[in-house]
């Protein structure tokens, strides 16, 4: 028996050898799929991957995998909670966030260049938290040069968020200040769009909603510098909030709530196929662009996405942002103090035709006293021209007197309360918010307060801890303080 067996181990070698390699095969496989996307392309590119093994800040490399801040070139793989509050720039063309990953950026992130795009993709339950929701200090920015693949994680915007290239997305992106997309933007079944108060969405290209996705402006502004489609299932609700189309809104869906839609067909429903509501105006306060129209398919000479104006100490700051620009021979900033008649304030130079995103910026050094008005004159080359949304900024007289704040015991215990004593210079409205480092709000209160001393007292949840950010909001000022919870 002894000698049959060893002959049958001699016969059966190249059958083991099958058995060996066919488990090779099959481990490799199985590699595969334990593998996210990140790998599997950087493993085609031959690159290397920097993969997170624990929480901790973008700078510290005992975070990373291979002990160093990820090389340029590098596929990234964020596996844990990252945060970055310094000045970064990722050179790579693979960034994804594996379930459950978060990464929050205070400070400038930029991802992938112009000569070589980035993918970044949030897979299920992770999310990318771009500043602190009402944190006035600071404008955190993240520029993703390459597009944006949104599949069932979530985007919360409290800062400058721009994409030179495409979003697509099944789930949530709340935009609470400005959000740029250079091309398409597809918002797949449920997907669901916040544009919060005061926000902005640009859209250099389309929007394609499809599904059960919804699109929700409250009291925020969309322009989208082409077509506007709306597909079966998709839902558009707005409470006072704006929609500029430059060419022509597709509505096979429904719109409801009190939102502002126009596009090229000022004053017609024609192109409208789904329901709207009776609250549901055209063109009323979201005027069309005058000049160029871009019906039949021709170009505004400038796709503009933001606007603002806003009080910078004894000056008045101006800042837009164009998604595209064609022929554009410059900006004149008009201001008026009554609405109606402009008057020319200085000229910015523009920068011809180009297909990415430009920042322009413009200071008033002298103010009117009381309210102004601000708007952009854009000329094209050939003599066109087209006129910007109007941005109010009220100056007053002398200086406003700062609101006086004190919050005590800090740092604070979870499950204790925390006292905050402020003194306030005129009656007004006091918004008061504690909110962590993703921008989640954990308290909010907002009041009427009388002149004089003020005291608010905080229960904090047994469950806090770490660093929280108080917000103050008194008179469109916001007075930031950082509190620590154990």
């Amino acid at each position: 028996m002894q000698q049959k067996l060893r002959v049958k181990q001699k016969s059966s070698t190249r059958a083991v050898v099958l058995v060996v390699s066919s488990s090779i095969v099959l481990i490799i496989v199985a590699m595969l799929f334990v593998f996210n996307v990140g790998n599997i392309r950087s493993m085609l590119a031959g690159g290397k991957t920097s993969t997170t093994v624990k929480d901790g800040s973008w700078n510290d490399p005992t975070i990373w995998s291979n002990g160093a801040v990820p090389a340029p070139g590098n596929a990234i793989v964020i596996a844990n909670n990252v945060t970055n509050s310094s000045t970064v720039s990722v050179v790579t063309v693979s960034f994804t966030l594996n379930p459950g990953a978060t990464l929050v950026n205070t400070g400038s992130l930029t991802i992938g260049t112009a000569g070589s795009p980035a993918t970044v993709t949030l897979n299920k339950s992770s999310s990318i938290t771009n500043g602190i929701k009402y944190e006035a200090s600071y404008s955190p920015v993240l520029i993703v040069y390459g597009s944006i693949v949104n599949n069932s994680g979530s985007i919360i915007d409290n800062g400058h968020l721009t994409v030179s290239q495409s979003v697509t997305s099944n789930s949530t992106i709340t935009n609470n200040d400005s959000m740029v997309v250079g091309t398409n933007f597809t918002n797949n079944p449920g997907g669901e769009i916040i544009i919060n108060k005061l926000a902005y969405l640009g859209i250099g290209g389309n929007f394609t909603g499809s599904g059960s996705s919804s699109l929700t402006i409250d009291s925020g502004y969309v322009l989208v510098g082409n077509n506007f489609t709306d597909n079966n299932g998709t839902v558009v609700t707005g409470t006072g909030g704006g929609l500029k189309v430059i060419n022509n809104v597709v509505n096979n869906g429904s719109m409801t709530g009190t939102v502002d839609v126009c596009d090229s067909t000022p004053g017609t429903n024609s192109d409208v196929t789904g329901s709207m509501t009776n609250t549901v105006t055209t063109c009323n306060f979201v005027k069309p662009i005058t000049g160029p129209s871009g019906t039949g398919g021709t170009a505004l000479p400038v796709t503009l996405t933001k606007f603002s104006a806003a009080k910078q100490e004894s000056n008045v700051a101006l800042n837009w942002t164009t998604a595209s620009e064609i022929n554009n021979d410059r900006f004149e900033i008009e201001r008026s103090e009554d609405g109606s008649s402009f008057s020319v304030l200085g000229t910015v130079k523009g920068n011809g035709t180009k297909q990415t995103f430009t920042e322009y910026s413009y200071i008033d050094e002298t103010p009117l006293p009381g309210i102004a008005y601000y708007r952009l004159h854009q000329f094209d080359y050939n003599g066109k021209s087209a006129y910007s949304q109007i941005a109010v900024v009220h100056s007053e007289g002398a200086a406003q007197e700062p609101l006086e704040i004190s919050v005590y015991p800090n740092p604070a215990t979870a499950g204790s309360i925390l006292h905050l004593d402020m003194t306030v210079p005129v009656a007004d409205m006091l918004n008061v918010e504690l909110i962590n480092t993703k921008g989640q709000s954990v308290y909010h209160n907002e009041a009427q307060a009388e002149a004089g001393k003020v005291q608010e007292e905080i229960n904090l949840p047994g469950n806090l801890s770490g660093m929280y950010i108080l917000n103050v909001t008194y008179k469109g000022q916001t007075t930031s303080k950082k509190i620590l919870v154990r």
